[in-house]
């Protein structure tokens, strides 16, 4: 049985020491942002979000669709400047933790993603492609995260809103909010019944390995 990854073991994994002693105490899984804050321009009426863990989680995760490597992720997620930007420890440990974590289970999750759109299938675009990124987010947060479920799922329909430079229909928001709902109340039998930590493999290094064991003591 796959269990859900405790949220501060995770976060001590993908931080050093000192700045896990440091966090340790307050860290819950949950970005210090709850909600997306709103700043105003200089010398105008235009009002921009702050970034937050999740906001630069997925625009990590977009500058990665083709590389799939959650190494390369966390370094562009680490060279953003709204990553850097963060001043709490704990948000930037956060989206580290994100990263990691959609990227490594990406094939399960986006089976499981899969069976939860046979009624409407994004398109290729931008749009489709922030929907999809912060859909794997909202995914790794219900399926393997210790995260409370309305956070997970309101914060990250959030990210679909709050997009300073991706104006998102408001269609593709509730059918993103209504996926990630149902992954929240069918998420673990699917993961269960539907996929397995092979699904995280490529294709070739399972082939690979299938040659080199056999397809039995690989699974």
């Amino acid at each position: 049985i796959q269990k859900k990854t405790n949220v501060f073991t995770a976060f001590w994994a993908t931080t050093s020491k000192t700045d896990a002693l440091e966090e340790s105490s307050s860290f819950s899984g949950k970005s210090s942002i709850t909600k997306e804050q709103i700043s105003a321009n200089e010398g105008g009426n235009r009002r921009i979000p702050v970034p937050s863990a999740r906001s630069v989680a997925v625009s990590a995760l977009m500058e990665n669709k083709k590389s799939q490597s959650s190494e390369f992720a966390l370094q562009r997620l680490e060279q953003d400047r709204s990553f850097t930007s963060l001043s709490d420890q704990r948000d930037r440990s956060f989206a580290r933790l994100l990263v990691v974590t959609a990227e490594r289970r990406r094939g399960q999750i986006d089976k499981i993603l899969a069976q939860c759109m046979t009624t409407s299938t994004p398109k290729r675009g931008k749009q489709d492609a922030f929907v999809i990124a912060c859909l794997r987010l909202g995914a790794a947060q219900l399926l393997f995260l210790d995260v409370p479920h309305y956070a997970a799922i309101k914060e990250t329909v959030q990210v679909l809103r709050m997009n300073p430079k991706l104006r998102i229909p408001e269609p593709k928001i509730k059918f993103a909010n209504a996926v990630l709902r149902r992954i929240g109340r069918e998420g673990e039998q699917m993961l269960e019944s539907l996929t397995t930590p092979l699904d995280n493999l490529s294709p070739w290094l399972l082939d690979e390995w299938n040659a080199m064991w056999g397809e039995e003591q690989t699974n």
